[in-house]
């Protein structure tokens, strides 16, 4: 069995897959919503409370694996240590403290193997992947089953709750706000000439845009798409409708203050590039590190 632990932002993910003739297969998830991102100081510095939180979801999910003897672990972190100063300091506390090794990859890396997991498990040709976590967000182009080019940007839905948003939700200016921060992030990315109608959606902001949606209208819960078109309406119910923020609550409660500024990011970026129907992928980045590090796929491929 493998192990692989995720250390986003906003989410640490504990996930356990066995790989028979080169084909993975999950066997149970683990979460903890840890948001280390509000643990971040004013220097840009991961404060002593951030790390010892980090320790203690971390040494839990070792003793998990530890229990059911995994043999193969791979931790990894994303922008949630990648934009801090203190990074090594951390890696060394958790390494001392729950003796486990972390890696920090790249936000290109993350985007690849998000690419990779998504190739693995959604048979979309040509179009544009989106992952968007609580820290970064990145955008894969890609043609023919072939990645053209990669961004990450600093800037995810936890990431513009800290930086824009006074109260649980925002309010009309500060969500006017983030919309203009998102287009000027956007400003220097090239698509290239991929066709962009397709998304293909990564992540907990694009997995729970799609359950609200399933339940907005009246979609089987085991539906992974979604017109693109009804992220205004589904933002307007949240302020307009009687059941709009119980819907979040029913839904997904854990995301209930980082699903608009994470839903507006996916706004922005679809009518940026004109796409018109997401795909959502249940595999990503975890999935996608996996393969490449012991399947050892390149660019999605065998």
């Amino acid at each position: 069995m493998y192990a692989v632990i995720d250390i986003g932002s906003n989410t640490i993910r504990l996930s356990v897959y066995t790989i028979q003739d080169n084909h993975i297969k999950p066997m149970f998830h683990r979460k903890n919503m840890s948001s280390l991102i509000g643990y971040v100081d004013e220097k840009g510095c991961m404060t002593e409370r951030g790390i010892q939180k980090a320790i203690t979801v971390l040494s839990n999910f070792k003793k998990i694996i530890d229990n059911i003897e995994v043999e193969n672990i791979y931790v990894f972190a994303t922008a949630s240590f990648r934009n801090i100063q203190n990074r090594e300091l951390v890696v060394r506390a958790i390494k001392e403290a729950a003796n486990l090794d972390v890696t920090i990859i790249s936000g290109e890396e993350e985007a690849i193997c998000g690419f990779i997991g998504a190739a693995y498990n959604v048979n979309v040709d040509s179009g544009l992947l989106v992952d968007i976590g609580g820290g970064s967000t990145e955008l894969v182009f890609y043609k023919d089953r072939k990645i053209c080019k990669v961004y990450s940007i600093p800037m995810g839905s936890l990431d513009l709750y800290v930086r824009f948003v006074s109260g649980l939700l925002p309010t009309k200016e500060e969500y006017r706000r983030m919309k203009k921060y998102i287009r000027e992030q956007l400003e220097s990315i090239d698509p290239g000439e991929v066709p962009t109608t397709i998304l293909c959606g990564v992540g907990g902001t694009n997995r729970a845009a799609c359950k609200l949606s399933n339940d907005y209208f009246n979609m089987p819960l085991s539906n992974r798409s979604m017109e693109l078109n009804h992220i205004k309406k589904l933002l307007k119910s949240f302020y307009q409708e009687k059941d709009g923020i119980e819907r979040v609550l029913r839904v997904v409660p854990e995301r209930i203050h980082t699903i608009i500024p994470g839903m507006t990011i996916l706004k922005t970026i679809s009518k940026q590039y004109q796409c018109e129907k997401m795909i959502v992928s249940e595999y990503g980045v975890r999935e996608g590190y996996l393969i490449k590090t012991v399947i050892e796929w390149e660019n999605g491929e065998e």
